[in-house]
């Protein structure tokens, strides 16, 4: 038998986005890309909690970095609205078992 480690969606997840969101923190387009990503993503693992969580934490990492890079208000906002609609997304998606 071999095993070979493997990574989970999560770390993935994080990898990919956090590659991104670093580069690209400061230009709040890069930010509702990443959003628009992260919202398909939503769609596919609707019926996944633990991968709706990891995705909901991304959004965040995301929103966060734009408010912390991005200095004027009415550019953050685009990536705000993106962050909030996607986790109320996946609040109504969500499995009750999860």
């Amino acid at each position: 038998v071999v095993v070979v480690p493997s990574r989970h969606f999560g770390e993935y997840l994080a990898t990919m986005c956090g590659l991104i969101r670093r580069s690209g923190a400061h230009e709040p387009t890069v930010g509702v890309a990443l959003l628009r990503l992260l919202d398909i993503t939503a769609d596919v693992a609707r019926n996944d909690g633990q991968r709706l969580r990891e995705i909901g934490d991304q959004a965040r990492l995301v929103a966060s970095a734009t408010e912390r890079e991005v200095p004027e208000p009415a550019d953050r906002g685009p990536v705000l609205d993106a962050e909030r609609a996607l986790l109320r997304k996946i609040e109504s998606c969500r499995p009750e078992a999860s």
